[in-house]
Order: structure tokens, then C-alpha cells, then sequence
């Protein structure tokens, strides 16, 4: 049985006027948000080698940054549209949770986010080398 030849569809299009006014409805709402917090963690770095013992790159680290990811990146999205974001969500007691606290809209006023003493936060770690950036959970 021969199968019929697949048709083309038409590329979707957005209407960049609605898609702003969509964005400025956000502006003064207040959002609660329920969500997972995670730690994206970046490490920046020159590969110096490759391992003998397995094809993985050897970083010569430089830097690393935290950036919020998940439900963190989510509020921050929400916030830089002009909403007052509620999160509620449990952060842990450890490095990366004291990054995450460390943006403002987590960390001020009054905000369902807390710190839980035996909790670690989620870290989704990324490796940038030889100007060429590439993300994997491998650290």
C-alpha cells in the first residue's frame, strides 16, 4: 500500500501587535505561581584537554554563573513583564539556594518562597569552552 504524498502546511504566523498587547496585559496582574525551583548553574572555561579515560573535555575553569531556571525562571520572566509574582515553592538550605535568593523578586517582601533546612536545591549544570557554548548535565 503506497502512502499519500504529505501535504505542505502554511508556516504559522503571530500577529506581533497582539503578541505585545498579550505581553502589557501582564503589567500590574498579580500572578501566584506554584512551581519547582531550580539553580541553572553556567561554568565558563578554555578545554585544556581530553580525558585519557573517557571522550570528555577537561574545562580550565574561568567562571561560573547562577542563573534561575524553572519555576525560578518563570517568576523572573513574569517580573520583567510588570507582574507582581506570588511564588510559592520550597528553596534549599545550600549554595544554590542562596543564589536564587539573592534576585530581588524572590527574596523581598512577602513571598511563599521558603527555606527548607535539610532541602537542596535542583542544579542543572552547563559548560561553555572555546567560545563555543554547549549545555550538559554531566557535573
Amino acid at each position: 500500500m503506497k502512502r499519500a504524498p504529505a501535504r505542505k502546511q502554511p508556516p504559522a504566523s503571530v500577529d506581533l501587535r497582539d503578541l505585545a498587547e498579550c505581553v502589557e496585559a501582564f503589567s500590574g496582574k498579580t500572578i501566584v505561581l506554584l512551581g519547582d525551583f531550580v539553580a541553572d548553574e553556567f561554568r565558563y572555561g578554555d578545554i585544556s584537554r581530553v580525558s585519557r579515560e573517557a571522550p570528555v573535555l577537561i574545562l580550565k575553569h574561568r567562571e561560573t554563573h547562577v542563573l534561575p531556571g524553572g519555576g525560578a525562571n518563570a517568576t523572573n520572566n513574569l517580573a520583567s513583564f510588570g507582574a507582581k509574582v506570588l511564588p510559592v515553592t520550597v528553596v534549599g538550605n545550600d549554595a544554590a539556594g542562596d543564589a536564587l535568593f539573592q534576585y530581588r523578586w524572590i527574596g523581598c517582601g512577602r513571598t511563599g518562597a521558603g527555606r527548607a533546612s535539610n532541602a537542596v536545591c535542583h542544579e542543572v549544570a552547563g559548560a561553555v569552552g572555546d567560545s563555543r557554548p554547549s549545555r550538559s548535565g554531566a557535573f
